[in-house]
């Protein structure tokens, strides 16, 4: 017995041009198909996983009280896309088909398996061979046979996922960088799958022959298998981290981009193979079509802030780096105008990268003018801005008088002044006019801040705090009042200055 591919009217020509017994068998066949029933599925709609097929009689009814369970020599069996039709005798699959298409049916053939191009081929092939092996070692077809079809199009009904914690590498450029930015994170987010029957001989022998074997039409839907899909859930969820995790090793992509474009299909792929030890897959699903719930794929609020943190902090290298080169450019063509011109040439770089005298925008200002007096550009000296001393002096240049020299000469002849308490100022080591010794110079004196470090000014230079004012008794000279010294600079009770003489 097999299946004839085509239709009837295909199939009478090309049995019209054969000879020998093989014309007489088939011709009988189509002779009886012009006269016999056929098998279809009918609606599969509502996710139905698979149901009996539905024997229509030769004027065209439903049959609905003849015995089906013989399928009779020369019947037709209609296969529609995303169907599998299985021929299951006495509990055994005998015949299967998954390609769209009329067949007719011949007992005095050998069983024939049409596959199709999916991934299951080799699975009905095997079945077929076996099939076969016991047709020619005798076994008799004179039992039960009936006919089912199992769905094996994307279902409607949709798988939850979740995850909560997968550490995933992180990629992401920004405009501007010359290097991306790279560390990890902690995605969490839940979301859906959608699933398909792609194995369906596996599918009807774990799970589907339990509703077959009897008279009914052994419809089983997708509602039938709720128990077992949350039974699966957690094990496709953490098939889900580990495809993540995986995506995020071996490209480089931002978290949010794992179920965009190329990379779906790549965690499709994933997430079957990790499936493979799981009962979905042993049962027959494959899943595809993911898609996220809610605000999609999220990352820690810690990670969202170290995101932006190394973002400003490249930014800053990347305008470090920029100003480095800027910088030795600079420093390039200092060395390079000292030699050239001396400390004017150095002094000219200085005033047009400086902003006292407007920078590189004051530029044009500087440049030589035309005198229609002379008929040629006048001298750049005569040319200087008679508006900015301010801005000269800011940059430490002093315009000469007439009336100050340029340069002052020490009048001590390098031997240091000191000023005695008479009012004289003497160079010696005794006041020409009171005979006054010059003090000895005191060293500065020092103090230890809390933090150990030992200064010389007011505030500490190593942790910034105060000096400390030392506690010393206040004695108004005025009103007498007593307290302590605190920093007060007038005394509370008078409002007498705070000076020497009070402190005791």
């Amino acid at each position: 017995m097999g299946l004839i591919r085509g239709t009837i009217n295909a199939v009478k020509g090309a049995a019209s041009n054969a000879t020998g017994g093989f014309v007489g068998g088939v011709s009988g066949v189509l002779g009886q198909a012009m006269h016999q029933e056929y098998f279809v599925s009918g609606s599969m709609a509502g996710d139905v996983l698979m149901k009996r097929a539905e024997q229509v009689k030769p004027n065209g009814s439903a049959n609905k009280g003849n015995d089906a369970n013989v399928i009779t020599n020369g019947s037709v069996v209609d296969v529609q896309v995303n169907q599998c039709m299985i021929i299951v005798e006495n509990g055994k699959i005998v015949e299967a088909c998954m390609e769209p298409g009329r067949f007719l049916y011949d007992t005095s053939l050998a069983p024939s398996f049409f596959a199709g191009d999916g991934k299951f081929g080799d699975r009905v092939k095997g079945v077929a061979k076996e099939i076969w092996e016991q047709t020619k070692m005798g076994g008799q077809r004179r039992n039960t046979q009936r006919i089912y079809f199992i769905n094996t199009g994307l279902l409607d009904k949709a798988l939850q996922w979740g995850v909560g914690n997968v550490s995933f590498k992180h990629t992401q450029r920004f405009e501007g960088l010359p290097a991306p930015l790279v560390c990890t994170v902690h995605v969490k987010g839940f979301g859906t799958a959608r699933v398909r029957l792609s194995r369906p001989l596996d599918f009807y022998e774990l799970y589907g022959a339990k509703y077959a074997g009897g008279d009914n039409n052994a419809v089983v839907s997708i509602e039938s298998l709720t128990t077992f899909f949350e039974n699966t859930r957690q094990k496709m969820s953490q098939a889900v981290s580990i495809a993540m995790a995986e995506i995020g090793r071996d490209s480089e992509i931002a978290y949010d981009e794992i179920m965009v474009g190329e990379n779906m299909t790549r965690l499709a792929g994933l997430v079957n193979k990790q499936l493979e030890d799981s009962d979905l897959y042993k049962v027959g699903f494959d899943c595809y079509d993911f898609t996220v719930g809610g605000s999609g794929l999220n990352i820690t609020e810690a990670d969202a802030e170290m995101i932006s943190t190394r973002q400003q902090q490249m930014m800053m290298l990347a305008n470090g780096a920029a100003n480095y080169d800027i910088q030795s450019q600079m420093a390039a063509g200092f060395a390079k105008g000292a030699e050239k011109g001396g400390i004017p040439s150095m002094m000219g770089m200085g005033m047009v990268m400086g902003g006292g005298m407007g920078g590189l925008g004051n530029m044009g200002a500087s440049q030589p003018m035309y005198n229609p007096q002379y008929g040629q550009q006048a001298p750049m000296q005569s040319q200087m801005p008679q508006q900015e001393p301010q801005q000269m002096a800011g940059m430490g240049y002093q315009q000469p008088s007439a009336q100050q020299p340029t340069m002052q000469q020490p009048q001590n002849n390098g031997t240091d002044s000191w000023k005695c308490s008479c009012g004289n100022v003497a160079t010696g080591n005794f006041c020409p006019s009171c005979g006054t010794k010059r003090p000895e110079p005191q060293e500065p004196s020092t103090w230890t801040c809390s933090c150990g470090n030992v200064n010389t000014g007011n505030f500490c230079f190593n942790c910034g705090a105060k000096k400390p004012v030392k506690s010393t008794r206040l004695v108004c000279d005025k009103c007498g009042w007593t307290g302590e010294n605190n920093g007060v600079r007038f005394c509370p009770n008078c409002g007498d200055p705070v000076t020497e003489a009070d402190m005791q």
